[in-house]
């Protein structure tokens, strides 16, 4: 059986859409191994970074692995000067934009600047981090249990 030019159109898309994002994590995962608290928090506390992250995080959305879901996940980051950031990602009709504040969300993630880009990197174990009480999660487990699929690393949160 032959497959049809646009189905290969769209394999060749997703083989491409999943090779940058295993090639863009890696590059996070060797600027953040091994870091200290200190250089993740300057360079990741910026507005300019974290815009260009949480973007990056609502290009990479899933709509297969969203089950449905429209609403608002947000992310409160406190920096190690006692900042906080807050970026919210909103899905509607199986697309995802984000954007800068909070927002009245069915999932809030909350934890410091330097674990969540340890997580987001897969360096650390983010389980581990919230068994700690390093990071913690509020609103819709369910739907928090699937945001690493979501948003492409195809793990739990």
């Amino acid at each position: 059986r032959r497959t049809p030019i646009r189905e290969l159109g769209e394999q060749a898309r997703d083989q491409a859409r999943a090779s940058a994002l295993r090639t863009t994590r890696a590059g996070l995962a060797r600027m953040v191994r091994g870091a200290p608290d200190e250089r993740l928090d300057r360079y990741f506390g910026r507005q300019s970074v974290q815009r260009m992250v949480f973007g990056a995080m609502a290009r990479q959305y899933d709509p297969e692995f969203g089950g449905g879901f429209d609403g608002r996940i947000t992310y409160q980051l406190r920096g190690l000067n006692g900042q906080v950031y807050r970026w919210t990602i909103q899905i509607r009709d199986g697309r995802a934009r984000a954007f800068p504040g909070g927002a009245d969300a069915a999932v809030t993630i909350h934890g410091t600047v330097p674990d969540f880009v340890r997580v987001l990197a897969g360096t650390v174990n983010q389980l581990a981090y919230m068994l700690d009480g390093r990071m913690s999660v509020e609103g819709d487990l369910k739907v928090a249990s699937r945001l690493g699929d979501m948003f492409g690393a195809r793990t739990s949160f």
